[in-house]
């Protein structure tokens, strides 16, 4: 398919219930067109994100780690298994500043942390605050994520985040980042070395944050020790105090353009409650953008009047990420509609997925042989399964890119962007429900160029991302959505 450089998107999605929680059905039938217009102006998109963590570490040195940067963090085609893969374009990462010291001595390393998942910071020890050329501090922690990290800026990537799962280990009440609480009086240690990081990757890695975030589901009850990943509580008193503390670190070790997220809280009830309490606390001028997962616990997230609440909580000035997700349905279907409502409803300007690769399910989009690093052997992190999910995404990914601009549409399961660099007209469609015909009143677009569309049967690994075809009949573009499939339509002008 032609390279697409400017682009106006379209999602439209249809109902299901298999392999998760419950999709809406689209009011949409072959009946009734579905207008596209240009006339009301959402949020402009930022791009596509995903965390590097626990992959990172799983592959970042092996054999696997070009390849996986390539196919994650590029739009070429990169083989894996034998199969031709479109890559996913991603260009905004996010790094986790880990909790962990390698079991140095006074750490709690939780019993039930798998290796992959055990992510060390730099302050390894308490003391030495100012100076970190001191035994307190190890900058040669953690390489298999720096170096994910630098093969992602080499490509496609130009947007880091960087982002605390859990402060250093020290910093907390169970001697552990797998658990527990953040001490009272570690707010400043906190705020100091994820200042002190940032400041060292820009001086020495050649990274420069955008932004970050020192909190990860923190008023989340589920964080006691022992923990089988990193994570702590940080109730919303102390997440005020943290960022305060943050902004005067961030400005006095030399990193001011760093801008401030807060407070990537698991669910957006609790998002809207972190930000109404940081509100009344006088702090929320210190938070430049609010993050938000779209979970309900692991579940996926289903409450859209909540999606529209916190975006009309939050002032215009600040952008909102959707900054995790992930489910275990290996088709795409369910996280379809995730990136439609998140779209739709609370206006995301960015969506992350959290790990495109992953050991066991379909919580990746691949999966990696890295689970048992013995039995693996010289052949760690290999892919070894390709889940129909890597195609889904890819549908939305590489046709969306950085500088879209949404736009407001009628169809309940859809959302509708503008991409100024392109000219050209996208929409992608998921459907989940009965084969059904589609139609799309174009009357407002005036003259349309080319019209482009590849679809994917996500039950049939032989007509993934193959050519569609569209029938144009005077305004209207009609073409097939079968069972449980995915289609993008381009349409150039």
């Amino acid at each position: 398919m032609t390279k697409l450089i400017q682009a106006l998107v379209l999602f439209t999605s249809f109902a299901c219930t298999r392999g998760g929680s419950d999709v809406k059905s689209d009011s949409n039938d072959s009946s009734s067109a579905i207008k596209l217009s240009l006339n009301s102006p959402a949020q402009k998109f930022d791009g596509w994100g995903a965390g590097l963590s626990w992959w990172a570490k799983a592959s970042g040195q092996t054999e696997y780690a070009e390849l996986y940067a390539d196919l994650f963090f590029t739009d070429k085609t990169v083989n894996v298994l034998g199969r031709d893969l479109p890559g996913l374009n991603i260009n905004i990462a996010r790094y986790n500043i880990g909790g962990g010291a390698n079991g140095i001595a006074g750490e709690n390393v939780s019993s039930k942390l798998e290796w992959w998942k055990g992510v060390d910071g730099f302050h390894v020890l308490p003391g030495s605050a100012d100076d970190v050329s001191t035994e307190n501090w190890n900058w040669n922690n953690d390489p298999h994520q720096r170096h994910i990290m630098a093969l992602a800026k080499e490509r496609n990537v130009n947007t880091f985040e960087f982002v605390s799962h859990a402060p250093m280990w020290w910093m907390n009440d169970s001697n552990s980042s797998q658990g527990g609480n953040l001490k009272l009086d570690s707010h400043e240690a906190h705020a100091n070395h994820l200042a002190q990081t940032i400041a060292y990757a820009k001086d020495n890695w050649g990274i420069t944050a955008a932004s970050v975030e020192a909190f990860n589901e923190p008023v989340s009850t589920w964080w006691t020790f022992p923990k089988n990943q990193e994570g702590v509580v940080i109730p919303r008193s102390q997440q005020a105090d943290v960022l305060k503390k943050l902004r005067t670190k961030l400005d006095e070790r030399g990193v001011p353009d760093t801008k401030i997220a807060a407070s990537d809280e698991n669910t957006v009830d609790q998002a809207i409650d972190t930000y109404r309490y940081l509100e009344e606390q006088n702090v929320t001028n210190l938070v430049d953008k609010v993050n938000v997962h779209a979970y309900n616990g692991i579940d996926p997230y289903r409450n859209n009047v909540k999606r529209q609440e916190l975006r009309s909580l939050v002032p215009e000035t600040k952008k909102i990420w959707m900054t995790e997700y992930g489910d275990g349905d290996g088709s795409g279907l369910v996280m379809a509609q995730t990136i439609t409502e998140d779209l739709k409803y609370l206006k995301a300007n960015a969506w992350f997925y959290w790990q495109p690769l992953e050991p066991f399910t379909g919580w990746g989009m691949l999966n990696g042989d890295y689970s048992d690093r013995v039995s693996a052997g010289d052949n760690l992190a290999a892919p070894y399964k390709i889940h129909n999910k890597f195609f889904a995404f890819a549908h939305y990914s590489r046709f969306i890119t950085e500088g879209c601009q949404f736009y407001e549409v009628s169809s309940e399961s859809s959302v509708l962007a503008y991409c100024e660099a392109d000219k050209k007209l996208v929409m992608v469609t998921f459907n989940t429900g009965e084969s059904r015909d589609l139609v799309l009143d174009v009357s407002d677009l005036g003259v349309l160029g080319s019209v482009e569309l590849t679809s994917s049967d996500l039950d049939d690994n032989d007509k993934l991302f193959v050519d569609g075809v569209v029938t144009i009949e005077g305004s209207e573009l009609k073409f097939t959505a079968g069972e449980r499939s995915i289609h993008t339509l381009v349409i150039g002008f």
